[in-house]
């Protein structure tokens, strides 16, 4: 971190949780004191807004609001979870405020997971769907756009824990 660099950051959640269901609303802020920096090598950020392939690492003067619901089913062996977000940077080319040059986006992740019994205990078969579409300007430069926003991405995940 740059000497006297500081960010503020805040973030919440309110929600509504059943046996099968839940649903949260979810907001984060980071103020334009500074970037907040966090180095990929940790982990995911704590934040409540924290969506799959996708961080707010290296962004300050930063809204995000999201909406996650998850939904068990078939005793708890399949989890069915949507997420939909708006992330508000600063300007691509505020490279002091927005590291990355991400223009700001709004992102959806389904996620559908199968966790294994019996024989199989330990596995989970995993199926991710991520959209991302970008907002704000990015002056016709194809570097603020490409694998940034405007795209979707598939993953298929196989995960064993022992």
């Amino acid at each position: 971190m740059q000497k006297g660099n500081v960010a503020y950051v805040l973030s919440g959640r309110v929600g509504l949780k059943n046996k099968r269901c839940e649903t949260t609303l979810n907001y984060t802020r980071i103020t334009d004191n500074g970037c907040f920096l966090n180095p990929r090598e940790w982990g995911i950020e704590p934040f409540y807004t924290f969506m799959y392939r996708e961080r707010n690492e290296g962004n300050g003067n930063l809204n995000a609001v999201m909406w996650n619901v998850k939904w068990n089913a078939m005793a708890k062996q399949l989890l069915l979870e949507g997420q939909l977000g708006y992330f508000a940077l600063p300007d691509v080319k505020n490279t002091a405020m927005n590291k990355y040059g991400m223009p700001s986006y709004g992102q959806l992740n389904l996620d559908l997971r199968y966790q294994f019994n019996k024989q199989l205990a330990g596995f989970d078969a995993e199926f991710l769907y991520t959209y991302k579409k970008g907002y704000g300007d990015t002056y016709n430069n194809p570097k603020y756009v490409y694998n940034k926003a405007n795209l979707s991405l598939f993953n298929f995940i196989i995960n064993y824990s022992f």
